[in-house]
């Protein structure tokens, strides 16, 4: 959480030039292999849109995946709703605390975007859990 809160710190200009160094390389390797040059809406709705969603599903994934591993060692019920209850109240938060970061701004699509990345982690932990623990009553 404090990570994402660091990233969401800074401006955006700062967060921007982030995204456009890991757009910028794509954008090369693209070029390079199909021999032709992307115009900037091609390298906006193909590249960029995708490089800072994907980094939002990303981040809150490995949210998911921490905040579940942890209410899994408490033995915590119903450990898959209060985990996403837990990180959807955080990406909410998140997104409002934009809201005061200078050329920033918060989004409720980011929210939802988030929720995706943080029911693939949970999802997938869930999973992995109850099969490591089926595996072991086996033997």
């Amino acid at each position: 959480m404090i990570i994402i809160f660091m990233f969401s710190s800074n401006n955006g200009d700062k967060s921007s030039s982030r995204s456009d160094f890991i757009v910028n390389r794509i954008v090369n390797i693209v070029e390079s292999i199909s021999n032709k040059q992307l115009n900037q809406d091609q390298i906006d709705t193909y590249i960029t849109y995708p490089v800072r969603k994907g980094a939002h599903i990303t981040e809150y994934l490995i949210l998911g995946v921490l905040v579940f591993l942890l209410l899994s060692e408490y033995k915590v019920n119903k450990k898959v709703i209060i985990c996403l209850f837990i990180c959807i109240m955080y990406a909410s938060l998140d997104e409002i605390h934009q809201l005061f970061i200078d050329n920033r701004t918060g989004k409720i699509t980011d929210v939802l975007i988030d929720t995706f990345g943080i029911l693939i982690g949970v999802l997938i932990t869930n999973k992995t859990i109850k099969n490591n623990k089926n595996k072991n009553q086996n033997f």
